[in-house]
């Protein structure tokens, strides 16, 4: 619901929300306040934690996703010892389905196997903190939109008496340690009765992730809009403005958000960032190896670890609400877990010579690592910002042709212009996925589990010759 205080300030209620667990492993170590990390790397560089077992070619010491078994079913190597499988019908996982994800509350979480979830966990890549900016009374702040009850500050929203432009230092701490990174660096935020912790996230993705855990006791603003892309966003005055007032901030890291080291490069203060993708064993870049790829949650797995580091630190900053944070991150990890499930059942139908994806840019690395697909090509070979070279686009046009791909998966963060010349070229289908951004309200792809239940629906439909996917993104 959206409120005003006194200051004519707009915010809107985060939805209750369910999902969780742990992060082990090595930690990093993180440093806080003025002080500059002895060994100080940027954002883009890769986490130091638990190194999450990660998905290699079939046939290898362990390999990723093998090929489908004489059942049909696609075999998945899980992120941790094994469990009683979770069902696979997703009426409980979707929250167009039925029954939602928020679980709040919860006097004693725990696990199937009946242990009590913990909450703690790894998230080096917290940066140094962010300072309170000089400001007056009588802020507003437009709400441009919301994805389930997330603010997303106005383009035109300013603060009286706030001149000039802020940046924020992101010193990542990349010496490992044996300390929990929340227990070196994130300590409680002294909140008056009744207020809420302010939180912040860059993308959609994050944000949506981040109000399952956090659900009611936080007060969550999304920098990016729907639609909008990581790669060429640029922070608006309201975006700092946000930033200034957050007791936390929650990025994808890996590199995807650019756009902090440059334009958030030099405010201190006590506003922690957390990486959420800290503990997670990155994949490289095709084009450039010395890059991660940041596209990390088109594994579901790697999102569980999300979770996991989500509510470890909204624990630590708000320990009046741990429970609630660990009941809601057990209820939304089970959730994905049932959608991991989910994927493998319906991947499983498309016969494996048809697992190929030419891709509108290297964004599908994880996904076709873990569910077994082969990535032939794709319409820009480093990013969406660079474009391709007249030999790249007749490679990837002969490959199509070679292989015999049906589509190219294009996104909703990326013009379609040069893959619709290029499927005009070959003959084949353009199927327009959900990427690097939820969609807007209404659109039905309003959380992650509508965006991989969508793409998943659009990729087998194609590949399996069944349709053109799921329907158009935006």
């Amino acid at each position: 619901m959206a409120t005003s205080d006194p200051t004519g300030r707009v915010s809107v209620d985060p939805p209750a929300a369910g999902g969780s667990g742990r992060a082990g492993g090595e930690r990093g170590r993180a440093y806080r306040g003025g002080g500059a990390s002895p060994r100080p790397c940027p954002l883009s560089a890769p986490g130091v934690g638990h190194r999450l077992p990660h998905a290699r070619p079939a046939g290898q010491p362990g390999a990723g996703p093998p090929p489908a078994g004489r059942d049909g079913r696609a075999t998945l190597h899980p992120h941790r010892p094994p469990a009683p499988q979770p069902s696979s019908d997703l009426s409980g996982v979707s929250p167009r389905r039925g029954d939602p994800l928020h679980r709040p509350g919860g006097d004693d979480p725990r696990d199937r196997a009946g242990n009590r979830l913990r909450r703690s966990g790894a998230l080096a890549g917290t940066v140094r903190p962010l300072s309170d900016l000089p400001g007056g009374e009588g802020e507003v702040r437009k709400e441009r939109g919301t994805v389930h009850g997330i603010s997303f500050p106005g383009r035109g929203a300013w603060r009286g008496g706030f001149v000039g432009l802020v940046v924020l230092s992101l010193l990542v701490a990349c010496a490992p340690s044996a300390t929990s990174t929340v227990e070196a660096t994130l300590t409680p935020v002294p909140l008056a009765a009744g207020e809420r912790l302010r939180v912040v996230a860059t993308t959609t993705i994050v944000g949506d992730v981040v109000a399952r855990v956090g659900g009611e006791a936080i007060q969550l603003t999304v920098l990016l809009q729907p639609g909008e892309d990581p790669h060429s966003y640029h922070p608006r005055p309201s975006d700092l403005t946000a930033l200034a007032e957050a007791h936390v901030l929650f990025v994808n890291g890996l590199g995807l958000e650019a756009f902090l080291d440059e334009t958030l490069r030099n405010v201190g203060g006590d506003r922690p960032v957390v990486s959420v993708s800290e503990g997670i064993t990155p994949r490289r870049h095709p084009r450039n190896p010395d890059q991660p790829d940041p596209h990390v949650w088109f594994d579901v797995r790697n999102v569980i670890v999300w979770v996991d580091n989500i509510e470890t630190a909204l624990s630590a900053l708000d320990p009046a609400h741990a429970d609630l944070y660990a009941a809601n991150a057990a209820a939304y990890r089970e959730a994905l877990e049932a959608l991991d499930a989910w994927i493998a059942e319906q991947v499983a139908t498309v016969p494996e010579e048809n697992r190929k994806l030419v891709t509108n840019h290297p964004a599908f690395g994880y996904f076709a690592d873990r569910y077994g697909f082969e990535q032939i090509g794709t319409v820009y070979p480093v990013s969406p910002s660079a474009e391709p070279s007249a030999q790249d686009i007749a490679r990837l046009e002969e490959a199509i042709r070679q292989y015999g791909v049906p589509a190219i998966f294009t996104e909703n963060t990326v013009n379609p212009a040069l893959a619709e010349q290029i499927a005009e070229d070959t003959g084949v289908a353009l199927v327009p996925l959900y990427t690097g951004s939820l969609g807007g309200p209404g659109s039905g792809v309003e959380s992650y589990v509508d965006l991989m239940r969508y793409d998943v629906t659009a990729i087998v439909e194609a590949l399996r010759g069944g349709g053109t996917g799921g329907g158009q993104g935006e």
